[in-house]
C-alpha cells in the first residue's frame, strides 16, 4: 500500500529526497576533519583526563621534531657554527616554540666546575673534549664518535591539527633548506608531526587519485553489464544522494 502510493507520486518523491539532499548538502561546505591524536582518541574517561592534564604539565611528546645532523665532526667550528645558525633559524619559525640541542648544552670542564655552555667555547678542541667528557651530553646530544648531533625543535601545543601543524613543519623544512651546509653535512627532519603531516598528505594525494579512477571504472563495467544510460547513472545517483546525506547530516 505504501510502495503503490510511493510509485503513484514518484515525483514528488523524488522532488522531496532531492529537496532535503540539497539542503543537507549546503552543511558539506562546513566539514573539516581532524587528524590530531586528540580527535581520534578523545574519551570521556577519567583515565584520558588524566592524561591530558599530564600533558598539560609536562608537554606533549607527539609535538617534538627531531632534527639529526651527521657531520664528519659536529664539534669542529665550521658545523658547530651552522648548528647555533639552524637553532636561530628555526627559533623564528612562527609557531615554533623551542629549539634545543646540542649547541644549548652545557658542559663541566675539567678547569672550571662551572657548567658551561657549548655556544660559548671558541676552541674548537676544548670543545671537543667539553662534550666527550660530558655524559649527559656524550652519546645522547651527541654521538661518541661525534660524527651525529641532535635538536629538538617543539611545536606549539595548539598546533596539532593538520591545517595548523603542516604550515609549521613545512616552514622548518624550508628554513632547512635555505641554510648553506657544510661539506659532508647532512640533516634528517624526523617525529611525530612529520610523520603525521606526511601520512595525511599521502592519503590525500591517494583519495584524490583513486577516488576519480575507481569511478571512471565503475561507470565502464556498469556501461559493458546493462549497457544503458540510466542503469550506469542510478547507482551512481544512489551513491552520491547517499554521501550527501551522510556527510551534510
Amino acid at each position: 500500500m505504501i510502495l503503490d502510493a510511493l510509485l503513484r507520486h514518484r515525483r514528488a518523491v523524488l522532488a522531496a529526497v532531492l529537496g532535503v539532499a540539497a539542503g543537507l548538502g549546503t552543511g558539506l561546505a562546513f566539514l573539516r576533519f581532524d587528524f590530531s591524536p586528540q580527535a581520534v582518541f578523545e574519551s570521556d574517561t577519567p583515565g584520558f583526563r588524566d592524561l591530558e592534564i599530564l600533558y598539560e604539565r609536562l608537554g606533549r611528546q607527539d609535538s617534538t621534531m627531531v632534527l639529526l645532523v651527521e657531520a664528519p665532526d659536529v664539534a669542529s667550528d665550521e658545523v658547530f657554527a651552522w648548528l647555533q645558525e639552524a637553532v636561530e633559524d628555526l627559533r623564528a619559525v612562527e609557531g615554533v616554540e623551542a629549539v634545543e640541542g646540542l649547541p644549548g648544552a652545557a658542559a663541566v670542564l675539567r678547569e672550571s666546575p662551572v657548567p658551561r655552555p657549548l655556544r660559548t667555547i671558541q676552541d674548537e678542541d676544548l670543545r671537543r673534549r667539553a662534550i666527550l667528557d660530558s655524559p649527559l651530553i656524550r652519546g645522547r646530544l651527541a654521538s661518541e664518535d661525534l660524527r651525529a648531533a641532535l635538536l629538538f625543535v617543539r611545536i606549539e601545543a595548539g598546533r596539532m591539527d593538520y591545517a595548523s601543524l603542516a604550515p609549521v613543519v613545512d616552514a622548518v623544512e624550508a628554513a632547512l633548506a635555505g641554510r648553506p651546509r657544510p661539506p659532508g653535512l647532512v640533516a634528517r627532519l624526523s617525529g611525530v608531526p612529520v610523520v603525521r603531516v606526511t601520512l595525511v598528505r599521502r592519503m590525500l594525494h591517494d583519495q584524490a587519485v583513486f577516488l576519480p579512477a575507481l569511478t571512471l571504472l565503475l561507470v565502464v563495467v556498469l556501461g559493458l553489464v546493462f549497457r544503458t544510460r540510466q542503469a550506469v547513472l542510478l547507482p551512481l545517483f544512489s551513491v552520491f544522494l547517499a554521501e550527501v546525506l551522510l556527510f551534510g547530516a
